[in-house]
């Protein structure tokens, strides 16, 4: 679909009848591009422009600046509608508008989630942290007793003999600021304060409880400045704190107001800029930042949290990078890391003021980990440096020199960083932030300032290859930028994208496709998608840091006698082991191998499997490849996925082995050979996104996350009051192995009849919502093809009690990220050879045999008690796969299969327990239920 056309079909549908004049702010999760022109652009033609591009004048038009070259900047607002697009569209969206009104860019802010500090790991994944990375990067160590060990670390109390920070104003873009002990009124420069977000003069943190660091600005402030009233000191604290309120969550990064923030600390008189925050280049936060260097402030960011890599702003070259360090003269395990870190200081379990909710008390202080509180030291040594030798002083010195206060900064906090023994300058900067050391060195003997080098981000999170001058970089690095983060963010490496699997937070918009595929570097190539090819699956979720003692029970045969009192016993499956069963069970391996892939890999399997099961027999440690080893024979012999050959389960595969009496005795004694028929792949443009199955006359059955790769939300995201879809060419193929051929097997989806009402992500799992739809298709197709017979569905939750058989039938997709085991580390290229190995198709229909592992109201975190988990064998594209169990020897669909959590469980909905929801979607054509 056109994008504009898209665009004006969205905005109709969501129906806005405000008065965007007359509205104030740049409210979070609104709809909204800003425009780049040449030179301050002139509102009133603009206006009439896009009104007659749109076809309504229903949006507003809010320059960043009123003066000076940022007043090229215009935020075109869709007032009252809530950004519900998916980013990808957003992009398409953008490069159109640009396009058509003649501007230089149009960019979307996306809200991106790519920066958050982190929080304990859960037990069960549900309503995981915004960063699915977090709890992997999180230091489990209570915080050191010392409150002001960070001070000592970066040898603050040193400094402070020399100055504490007076007459500095250190402008803190974040939350905003709540009533705590650790802020005293004195250190809030209220005149300098604001909130961008509401568009008033009040920068009060409301600490909403949707927020993922409510209260957030309120613990990096006290860091900063804190007056020692309570239980903590700032690095700078006599300096004065400016809260700008310009996001409502930091895990939430609109740029357009951020820079508006950096234009307000320019022009409010502030003298330092301290982002604890990050996200996605932007070419107007970019200018700002300029402006504000030009100005002689100094500019401070966090390198980022958990996804390693730099985020921005600190990746510019202008910024000061700000990495973190434990009290150990470490780097702390979760800090971005790379060349473009500058310094680092402490971000390990560093006093902070805690206050997340209205009615909780203003006294806590509490550890918190991040690179937020390393950027806030780092801020307070630039305002205490700024102050001990006069900021009027360090301009002069600058201005002689011939270089910005930001390059004579930068360029003594490296020279006078600690730089421990066995410090990685390359990862980490130039050593560990030391104000004292910093104070000490007068103005004229601070090193030349040398010019920072660029690095590219292809460079650094790719290697470097041969560079495509043809292909438009500054039109698509946000784009490329916001996809490497996400890939980044689903823990895999960059240079592990590959055009024939994505997620849906890395699929290019179709202008980005098409350039991609058409570039002479390969690197650049690997942002593209193929139709045809290309399948976009939900990511696996992180695996546990303890192999799941089940996985062993899964791979060994019943019939050795490893059982006690009726159960399986690991202490005799150790002692099987360990007296000649690990070899058994590899000739066993071998055996299925033969006609699936090549020497080497084979070579890689076994080594791994061996390593797996010696730990498991010893109850040893077991690393990153032996747990791969172990889950590939779990899927090779345990719970094998086994494909479909001319409608038929093909029982004769290798893989069918171990569940042949049982499978063959399920198709001998019931109509399941029949039911495949009727599960079908989901393709958006030639591209995979899912599996669905019929449920009633012109009803499908699939995922709410599935629907949202064609179809959004009107007009929010939760709650909405209707869907719309995003494409022309949506199917539903029920062919073994879809392509562009099997014309007699594919069917037009043509509506969204209902889905559940929270909105689902690629990086949650929240078992409070209920990840289904209902959507609409053809009856009959091109070809003549009724559409296959509705399969029944059971009302009775007992096919999926604990342990009971069920099999799963769907569409595995080419993994598009492949996650870290909890310390961190994985040889991503070995899962994917492994994977190639044991699941040599995908996109083509399977079932996988399992057993249900825990029954409804056993998984924590489940307060609407409809979800189970099991244990077959499912990939990202089995998303929306039927979960087939029986009841009395009635066969029929009991549970909708929606999330995996890497070698630990797979969770389907009870379709019983949804039924109220599923009938009333479904209303005129209601699915046949099982009693």
């Amino acid at each position: 679909m056109d994008a504009l056309k898209l665009l004006e079909r969205w905005l109709k549908d969501a129906g806005s009848n405000s008065h965007p004049a007359n509205d104030r702010g740049l409210p979070p999760d609104e709809l909204r591009f800003v425009l780049e022109d040449t030179t301050a652009p002139a509102l009133g033609p603009l206006r009439m422009r896009i009104t007659q591009l749109l076809e309504t004048d229903a949006f507003a038009l809010t320059p960043l600046a009123n003066h000076g070259d940022l007043a090229r900047f215009v935020a075109l607002r869709f007032v009252g509608i809530e950004r519900t697009l998916p980013q990808r569209h957003l992009f398409a969206i953008g490069y159109a508008l640009a396009d058509a009104l003649g501007l230089t860019s149009a960019e979307p802010d996306l809200g991106s989630s790519f920066f958050v500090d982190p929080e304990p790991p859960s037990i069960e994944p549900t309503i995981e942290a915004a960063n699915v990375l977090s709890g992997l990067c999180w230091v489990e160590d209570a915080p050191p007793p010392d409150r002001r060990w960070a001070l000592a670390n970066g040898r603050f109390v040193d400094a402070w003999k020399l100055t504490r920070g007076a007459g500095i104003v250190v402008a803190q873009p974040d939350t905003g600021i709540a009533a705590h002990d650790e802020i005293d009124p004195s250190m809030i420069a209220r005149e300098q304060s604001t909130d961008i977000l509401g568009g008033d003069a009040d920068p009060e943190d409301p600490l909403t409880a949707s927020m993922s660091n409510p209260g957030h600005g309120t613990g990096t402030a006290s860091v900063l400045a804190s007056r020692g009233n309570a239980h903590l000191r700032g690095a700078a604290p006599e300096a004065s704190v400016a809260p700008i309120r310009c996001i409502a969550d930091v895990k939430v990064f609109d740029a357009a107001p951020i820079a508006a923030a950096i234009v307000h600390a320019v022009t409010s008189g502030c003298h330092v800029v301290s982002m604890s925050l990050g996200g996605v280049p932007s070419r107007a936060l970019h200018a700002a930042i300029c402006n504000a260097i030009a100005a002689d402030l100094v500019v401070v960011a966090a390198a980022g949290n958990c996804v390693r890599m730099v985020v921005w702003p600190a990746r510019y070259d202008e910024v000061i990078a700000v990495g973190g360090s434990n009290i150990h003269d470490e780097p702390w395990k979760g800090t971005s890391r790379g060349r473009t870190v500058d310094v680092c200081a402490p971000a390990e379990l560093v006093w902070r003021a805690q206050r997340t909710k209205p009615g909780e008390p203003t006294s806590i202080v509490g550890g918190g980990q991040g690179t937020s509180f390393a950027t806030a030291l780092v801020a307070g040594a630039a305002a205490l440096w700024l102050s001990h030798h006069t900021r009027a002083a360090v301009v002069a010195e600058a201005k002689r020199r011939r270089v910005s206060v930001q390059q004579l900064f930068r360029a003594a906090l490296r020279a006078t960083a600690r730089r421990p023994i066995g410090w990685d300058a390359n990862e980490f900067g130039a050593g560990i932030v030391d104000a004292q050391a910093l104070l000490a060195m007068p103005l004229g003997e601070i090193p030349s300032p040398s010019s920072a080098t660029h690095v590219g981000l292809l460079d650094d999170e790719m290697g470097s290859g041969i560079t495509d001058r043809d292909f438009t970089w500054p039109r698509y690095e946000t784009e490329v930028a916001a996809i490497a983060l996400a890939q980044r963010k689903l823990g895999a490496e960059v240079r592990h994208l590959s055009p024939e699997a994505k997620a849906a937070s890395t699929r290019p918009s179709a202008q980005l496709a098409r350039d991609a595929a058409a570039s002479s570097d390969a690197r650049i190539r690997c942002f593209s998608e193929v139709a045809g090819i290309t399948s976009a699956s939900r990511p696996l979720a992180l695996p546990p840091s303890v192999v799941d003692p089940r996985r062993l029970e899964h791979v060994l045969p019943k019939h050795i006698g490893l059982e006690s009192a009726g159960r399986f016993d690991p202490a005799r499956a150790r002692t099987y082991l360990s007296q000649g069963g690990k070899r058994e069970q590899l000739d066993r391996l071998e055996k299925l191998l033969p006609q699936q892939g090549g020497r080497e890999l084979r070579s890689v399997l076994l080594r791994d499997v061996d390593e797996a099961l010696t730990a498991m027999a010893v109850e040893g440690p077991m690393s990153a490849s032996a747990q791969v080893g172990l889950e590939a024979l779990v899927s090779l012999t345990g719970r094998p996925a086994i494909p479909f050959r001319k409608g038929r389960i093909d029982i004769d595969d290798p893989r069918a082995s171990e569940w042949l009496a049982k499978i063959a005795l399920v198709v001998s004694e019931s109509a399941i050979q029949s039911y495949p028929a009727s599960v079908g792949r989901i393709d958006v443009e030639g591209v995979h996104v899912g599996t669905g199955f019929v449920i009633g006359a012109g009803l499908i059955l699939t995922n709410r996350h599935v629907l949202q790769h064609f179809a959004s939300p009107v007009p929010r995201r939760s709650d909405p009051r209707r869907w719309m879809l995003t494409s022309d060419d949506v199917t539903i193929d029920f062919a073994d192995t879809p392509t562009s051929m099997t014309t007699n097997t594919k069917f037009r989806i043509k509506s969204v009849l209902g889905a559940g009402a929270l909105a689902i992500d690629d990086y949650t799992i929240d078992f409070r919502a209920l990840d289904a739809a209902v959507i609409g298709v053809e009856t009959t197709n091109d070809a003549k093809t009724p559409l296959p017979k509705a399969l029944p569905m059971h009302e009775a939750v007992t096919p999926l009690d604990a342990h009971q058989d069920v099999y799963v039938v769907g569409y595995p997709a080419r993994p598009s990220s492949l996650p870290l085991d909890a310390g961190g580390q994985l040889n991503a290229e070995v899962v994917r050879r492994l994977s190639e190995l044991f699941r040599g198709e995908y996109g083509t229909k399977y079932i996988s045999p399992g057993e249900v592992v825990k029954a409804v109201g056993s998984i924590a975190g489940d307060e609407r008690r409809w979800v189970v988990s099991h244990d077959a064998t499912t990939l990202g594209g089995s998303s929306g796969s039927c979960v087939i169990g029986a009841k009395d020897g009635a066969l029929g669909v009991a549970g909708l299969h929606f999330a995996g959590h890497w070698m630990r469980a797979n969770y389907a909905h009870a379709l019983g327990l949804a039924r109220k929801d599923i009938d009333a979607w479904s209303a005129g054509n209601p699915p046949t239920w099982l009693a």
